[in-house]
């Protein structure tokens, strides 16, 4: 797990090393064990390496990488869980090799199989491999973009790198915001993760399951689709029973395959479903006699954080399932204060405009304080197994559409939606029209707003208008779920989680994100996610050994966030009123900064706290684009 950047400049100019430093060591917080570069003055490329050490932690596992007869270069950000397996494979083909590091075998295996290698990796990835024969630049990113890329080009120079704040460091890059793409993320948070654009104008983001090839002598790079779920579907077990054993049997290895490391591994717990089904399989892998060679030397600390006096706080499930596991519990409680003296670190981290999200900034920082490298999380089994609020209304429309005399209404799907509030009670806005038009999957949205200064924004998700088509016999809530899962929610999940981790120098692991699981889970009928009067049925089902029933049994949905509203009454709203006060965010050509002040100014005197979440939204943008501004200015000043 690590930083990763790279600059080729195809007319020959010569390559600035000082420049070339900068940009690589401005991702120092995603590798603080090691760094390394690769120059190429003949074809003035460079390969930067930022590293966070995991597998094999000697000098034998460092990047860049070359091979033996120093034809091709890797330059690698993530892991290849299954890479025994896959060195095994290239041992009988001849290959030899010095280290016990997957960057080796990936290595190896480029060479082996060139771009098919990736369809035999099960992991997650950026890299980029120099061949330095054929003049060729080639850059992977994992199946579900787990694992963050982005690139630049103007026609002479060809730059990635792990992060948009590299960019800022790179002297070539002409600094500019892409206004158009902060507004998009002020109405639709969620929505920009799955396009190409950025909120630096003229970089862009390398989607997941994509390839790109850059060769000396052509104008543009070449972007391959290299990776689509709807080809590996298969045909579950026609018992359900079946379907259980097969679906646990998946998540076993997957978390198998996890927890190979050669550092301590740690969980983030929340008390919910899935990120106890991470650590109770973690504590029946670890009582196995089946445990693999590289099983980490600490796996038995999870991470909680709570809010007390809160509906947020779910401290009192988090101790039931630590006490099943036999794990121990690091309990974290974040004060207003604390998130608001490290606001200007949280929010340059994110580097996206996003709605706050300080808790998991300071869940991660605590984890690397107590000596965790790794956390092994259970992000994507809401978007995998229909475990959000807005589901059941899909459902509630399939069985409508469905339905005929004598046939079922929808009534047990209405239940299940009430069971995921805590009140027992649908809300008065969670009607089937209204929830369906907001969460509707769709190529294209308009999204219109009066703050903002250009009323439309049009956003196109490339490869969903691709796959409609193929989706047009799926039910709607299977459509529903594959956009959320590839193009908007969990993209954006993954994005938030990877950026507030790696600010610490922690990897997360997903064991939901295994590509055989995932598959498996898109081919499952929908009775087996929304069913039996719960939602993520075959989870709790397959998990029916590994958590207490308070934990299994439980159907309320909270989501892990912070009691922003609460803190908007202590300290952030403070803030809020100085930026929106301020004379450039008053001046700000994106939105309309008098007619947000006026509103957090009424809301404020009124005291309406949840009315200030919105215009907090702004207020990050405003800081976001002010400390990116300073911090180019401060790499140009240091030239």
């Amino acid at each position: 797990m690590c930083g990763i950047t790279g600059c080729w400049i195809l007319n020959s100019r010569p390559l600035d090393r000082a420049d070339m430093d900068k940009f690589i060591d401005s991702l120092a917080h995603r590798g603080p064990d090691g760094r390394g570069t690769y120059f190429d003055s003949n074809d003035s490329l460079f390969l930067g390496h930022r590293r966070l050490a995991i597998l094999d932690l000697s000098s034998s596992g460092a990047q860049p990488m070359s091979c033996p007869d120093g034809r091709y270069t890797l330059t690698f950000n993530g892991e290849i869980y299954n890479f025994i397996e896959i060195r095994q494979e290239l041992e009988s083909f001849g290959y030899r090799f010095r280290s016990d590091s997957d960057t080796e075998v990936l290595l190896a295996a480029y060479q082996q199989w060139g771009e098919d290698c990736q369809l035999k990796f099960n992991g997650m990835w950026a890299f980029a491999i120099w061949d330095r024969l054929r003049k060729t630049l080639f850059l992977s990113r994992d199946r579900f973009g787990i694992k963050p890329l982005h690139y630049w080009y103007d026609g002479t120079t060809f730059a990635f790198a792990s992060e948009l704040k590299a960019f800022l460091a790179l002297a070539q890059w002409p600094y500019a915001i892409d206004e158009r793409s902060i507004g998009l993320s002020i109405v639709a948070g969620s929505f920009i993760e799955g396009t190409e654009n950025t909120i630096l104008k003229g970089v862009k983001r390398l989607l997941g399951g994509h390839s790109l090839t850059m060769r000396r002598g052509c104008r543009e790079p070449a972007i391959r689709r290299w990776w689509n779920t709807l080809d590996h579907l298969e045909t579950p077990p026609k018992n359900y029973d079946d379907r259980v054993a097969r679906f646990q049997e998946l998540f076993d290895n997957s978390c198998r395959l996890r927890m190979r490391s050669d550092v301590p591994i740690g969980t983030a717990l929340s008390g919910g479903l899935d990120s106890s089904a991470v650590l109770g399989t973690l504590s029946h892998l670890a009582r196995s006699d089946h445990r693999d060679k590289r099983f980490p030397p600490e796996w038995h600390t999870s991470f909680v954080s709570s809010y007390p006096g809160t509906p947020q706080d779910e401290t009192k499930h988090a101790n039931h399932m630590l006490q099943t596991a036999g794990a121990k519990g690091e309990f974290m409680t974040i004060e207003p204060c604390q998130a608001l003296d490290n606001l200007d670190s949280i929010t340059f981290s994110s580097e996206e405009v996003f709605p706050f999200r300080g808790t998991v900034w300071h869940l991660y920082k605590h984890m690397r304080e107590k000596g965790i490298v790794v956390s092994m999380d259970g992000h994507a089994g809401d978007e995998l197994l229909a475990g959000y609020h807005h589901y059941p209304a899909f459902q509630m429309l399939d069985a409508a559409i469905a339905a005929r005399p004598g046939l079922p209404s929808i009534a047990p799907q209405r239940a299940i939606a009430r069971s995921m509030f805590s009140t027992g009670e649908l809300p008065e806005n969670y009607t089937l029209k209204r929830v369906i038009a907001h969460n509707l999957p769709s190529p294209i949205r308009i999204f219109r707003t009066a703050w903002l200064a250009e009323p439309e924004y049009h956003s196109i998700f490339l490869n969903y208008a691709a796959d409609q088509s193929r989706l047009a016999s799926a039910s709607n809530l299977q459509r529903s779920l594959y956009y959320d899962f590839h193009h908007s929610n969990l993209p954006t999940i993954l994005r938030n989680f990877d950026r507030f981790s790696m600010a610490h120098g922690v990897e997360i692991r997903t064991p939901f994100l295994d590509w055989r699981l995932v598959c498996y889970g898109f081919s499952l009928p929908d009775q087996d996610k929304l069913g039996g009067g719960y939602a993520k049925r075959i989870l709790r089902d397959a998990c029916r050994e590994r958590m207490p029933d308070s934990i299994r049994l439980r159907k309320d949905k909270i989501g892990f966030l912070e009691p922003f509203t609460k803190w908007l009454e202590n300290g952030f709203r403070e803030r809020l009123l100085e930026i929106v006060n301020d004379s450039t965010f008053l001046n700000n050509p994106i939105w309309n900064g008098p007619l947000v002040r006026d509103i957090t100014n009424k809301a404020n005197k009124e005291n309406r706290f949840s009315s200030m979440q919105s215009p907090w939204l702004l207020a990050h943008s405003h800081l976001l684009m002010s400390l990116f501004k300073s911090q180019r200015q401060a790499h140009l000043s240091s030239l």
